[in-house]
């Protein structure tokens, strides 16, 4: 990540904001590592409980600041989503343009999920991560979904650079 590429502060804890997004996914990738390898069941049937074991597992750590001004408050496993929830501590809703704020985190964050063997084979057997932004007063500021299709699309763009 470049940082010189920020016009300001905020813009440059806005990154932050990404790496600590990262930081707690690569927690559970040895977890998943181990659970796929072990695994004999179909690829569909094998998704929901491992979307809920690293729900429940990233949980134990929920809520924690994962900056200043970034707060992990939950992980759900819904199905085949796994939503985890996030409070901009310091961020006002209407203080901020949220439209430039999400897609400046789904810039990074697209990436880094797609590209990681273990995170791709989640995403291939039908699981979808979704961040859910809020602000300090817990208004929903955005939402970032990353699906297998997301990330064949992403893959597609980088080859036509």
């Amino acid at each position: 990540m470049v940082f010189c590429k920020f016009k300001s502060m905020t813009q440059k804890k806005q990154s932050f904001h990404y790496i600590a997004f990262v930081l707690v996914l690569l927690l559970f990738v040895a977890s998943l590592s181990a659970v796929f390898s072990r695994s004999k069941t179909k690829p569909t049937e094998q998704i929901v409980p491992i979307l809920t074991k690293i729900a429940r597992d990233m949980n134990q750590y929920c809520p924690t600041m994962l900056s200043e001004s970034l707060r992990s408050d939950k992980v759900e496993s819904q199905g085949n989503n796994l939503i985890l929830h996030y409070s901009l501590v310091e961020s006002d809703l209407g203080e901020i343009n949220s439209i430039d704020l999400i897609s400046d985190i789904e810039k990074d964050m697209v990436p880094t999920i797609c590209k990681m063997d273990v995170w791709r084979k989640v995403l291939l057997k039908g699981a979808v991560f979704k961040a859910y932004y809020y602000d300090k007063h817990g208004k929903n500021i955005g939402n970032i979904d990353i699906s297998y299709e997301k990330c064949l699309h992403y893959e597609q763009c980088e080859n036509i650079k």
